[in-house]
């Protein structure tokens, strides 16, 4: 049987096609579009287990209900920033990138090299202290994976933080590689970033870390070509889905090499499938029970708490306690515990039917304002920004990137490197004046 959910999203994806024309400048890609045919996809896929009856939970009423109301909540806020650029027209779209903005790419080509040497490091680092405790990585992945999630294996704080440069140089990297002349050397950094990404999760035999830095590396590439009015076209969307194709072979890859199965294909094919829908029983599993919040809005936030817990550290000192480090785990197959939800699964958490309405409002509201934004004034800041908001509308079907303190970093990161920007510049062009 068809949930509602399924039925809704797909109502407002077509309906977000069929507005495209006449609110989003005729931009196929853009917010709505987007998390509607993520959402429709995902809930058309979890149908499938009518048929191969991997979970034996069912999503109750209640929680249908929670689904259509985030839904609700999106595509109110996308519309009210799209019928607010739409009706007044006092906007002139512009694919010109402002002269200033080169000058910021030439600094971030200049930034690049110093960005790779810290991830290198992190790399490195890291993997020699894999090689030092079991030797061969590849052969006890499964041992890692363990270790590092209970916390028998940790690595060193400087050696975790600089790994979250990544995220900073494939958007940089993203960037260049759309505005710079420079596009085969920009292919192969980005490339090699890319390698690091992956070397860098398969040191905790994880793959959370390689799937948002596809997803940076693919919304920069998009919003910097929406920024320059290139309109898409056959082989673009060709190569996203070869590249989303790589990464499911790569995810699969990972799980057989953590595990003691035997069939890589079976390994493959079931552990995407579980990866991709397993988030929407376990939605109904937390709401059943929802999550402790020991400070307002931890669910949803978490990653902004424990980043500011991990700053303060560094004096001596934590408000955070290691139950507020904790995992929980829904009970949806019997194919192991799953221990990821939706985004409203921490919206209902801490905030209840207020909290699954309001912040995929919100959400809908940011993506829309930067969308268009990046259409008519196009800066090299936004664009990133707009990726970012980009990928947060992918990880809804997973969580929300805000309870990753990685994000947070990643966007405080960007903000100082363009701030560092404005002030080399301004010392620069003082001087000039002064030698006038």
């Amino acid at each position: 049987m068809i949930t509602i959910p399924t039925v809704i999203s797909c109502i407002f994806f077509v309906f977000s096609l069929m507005i495209t024309p006449f609110f989003f400048r005729r931009v196929w890609l853009n917010p709505l579009v987007i998390f509607f045919a993520v959402w429709f996809l995902n809930f058309l896929v979890y149908e499938l287990d009518n048929f191969f009856h991997f979970y034996y939970i069912v999503l109750s009423q209640r929680s249908e209900f929670l689904f259509v109301l985030s839904f609700v909540g999106f595509f109110l806020g996308g519309m009210s920033m799209a019928l607010y650029k739409a009706l007044p027209r006092n906007k002139i779209p512009s694919s010109v990138l402002p002269q200033k903005e080169y000058s910021y790419l030439a600094f971030m080509e200049r930034l690049s090299g110093s960005l790779f040497t810290l991830i290198l490091i992190s790399v490195l680092g890291k993997y020699l202290l894999l090689v030092l405790n079991y030797g061969n990585p590849l052969a006890h992945l499964g041992e890692i994976r363990a270790a590092t999630v209970s916390g028998a294996f940790v690595y060193p704080k400087i050696l975790q933080f600089f790994s979250i440069f990544r995220y900073v140089l494939i958007l940089n990297l993203g960037a260049l590689l759309v505005f710079s002349a420079k596009k085969k050397k920009y292919m192969i950094l980005t490339t090699i970033a890319f390698m690091l990404s992956i070397l860098t999760d398969v040191a905790v035999a994880g793959r959370g870390g390689i799937l948002n830095t596809f997803l940076f590396l693919i919304g920069v590439l998009l919003t910097a070509y929406l920024a320059q009015g290139v309109k898409l076209k056959a082989k673009h969307y060709f190569g996203i889905l070869l590249s989303v194709l790589l990464l499911f072979t790569l995810f699969g890859s990972i799980l057989y090499f953590r595990s003691n199965e035997t069939d890589f294909f079976r390994k493959f094919a079931v552990s995407i499938y579980l990866y991709f829908t397993g988030t929407i029983p376990a939605v109904e599993s937390f709401v059943e029970n929802p999550w402790p919040s020991s400070l307002p809005g931890y669910n949803t936030f978490s990653g902004l708490y424990q980043g500011a817990n991990k700053a303060v550290g560094l004096f001596g000192l934590n408000f955070l306690s290691p139950q507020d480090y904790q995992t929980f785990y829904a009970p949806i197959t019997h194919m192991g515990p799953f221990n990821s939800a939706g985004h409203l699964a921490y919206y209902y958490s801490d905030f209840r039917e207020f909290g699954v309405l309001i912040f995929p409002y919100l959400l809908g509201l940011w993506s829309t304002w930067l969308f268009f934004y990046v259409y008519e004034r196009p800066k090299i800041l936004t664009i990133q920004m707009c990726a970012i908001a980009t990928a947060f509308i992918f990880t809804t079907v997973s969580g929300t990137m805000t309870s990753g303190a990685s994000i947070w970093f990643t966007i405080i990161i960007l903000l100082a490197q363009y701030v560092f920007f404005e002030w080399v510049k301004s010392i620069m062009e003082h001087k000039k004046a002064l030698k006038i």
